[in-house]
């Protein structure tokens, strides 16, 4: 469908069609909107990083689509990052695919500012590079470690770190381990079902020499064990 020249989104199929390709390739869930966020965030930048960060997708999520974007001839890769092809502009013009985010500069519109944090984020990223992958099986897709960072920054804000006794259901996201980097909480409790996580959650706290930590594998559908 054509509305005032520009084709409605999705109403041909395109981004289906892309879509599948990708699912095919990754365990992580998708949807049409995660492959327009990718190309959107190429209008702003070339480098992969910031195009992970802009779309605020997974890393292997953006990977993948890039690939398969790639493949279609809607961006090409190159030693200086990778852009969209005349073909892959002509490609967001027709389906309206924009660029448009009104955050704060200083916050990204997380509300906290990660000045404090910085050392704190780039221990957590060097941590979080040996995280097991994601699998769809318990419908896991991690955030960015900025993300889980700016969480713990948000709840210390808040006065609900320092000093408290944490409990976490469920910890993908690993706010446990910076949690653990921040020295911060009293205890820290983590029930997850992933027996990778729960061992690689253990062998951060080894490393650290946090032992305040109590790890669970634990299906959230059951009962809580009695000592919580």
């Amino acid at each position: 469908m054509v509305r005032g020249g520009v084709r409605e989104l999705h109403a041909d199929g395109v981004f289906e069609e892309i879509l599948e390709e990708v699912k095919r390739r990754t365990e992580l869930r998708a949807d049409e909107r995660s492959v327009e966020r990718v190309i959107a965030a190429l209008l702003k930048t070339s480098d992969f990083w910031e195009v992970v960060s802009e779309s605020e997708e997974p890393l292997p999520l953006v990977s993948a689509i890039l690939d398969v974007l790639e493949e279609k001839g809607i961006v090409e890769k190159s030693e200086g990052g990778m852009n969209l092809t005349d073909f892959g502009m002509k490609f967001t013009e027709e389906y309206a695919v924009s660029y448009h985010k009104c955050v704060c500069a200083c916050c990204s519109g997380r509300t906290v500012n990660l000045e404090d944090f910085k050392d704190l984020l780039k221990r957590f990223e060097d941590l979080a590079k040996r995280r097991p992958a994601p699998v769809s099986r318990y419908d896991q897709g991690f955030v960015t470690t900025e993300t889980t960072v700016a969480r713990l920054a948000f709840m210390h804000s808040r006065g609900d770190v320092a000093g408290k006794n944490i409990l976490l259901l469920g910890d993908d996201d690993l706010l446990s381990v910076a949690m653990m980097l921040s020295g911060l909480p009293k205890s820290i409790s983590v029930l997850e079902i992933d027996e990778r996580l729960t061992k690689f959650i253990k062998s951060v706290a080894d490393e650290l020499n946090f032992d305040s930590l109590y790890v669970l594998e634990r299906d959230l559908r059951d009962e809580l064990p009695e000592e919580l």
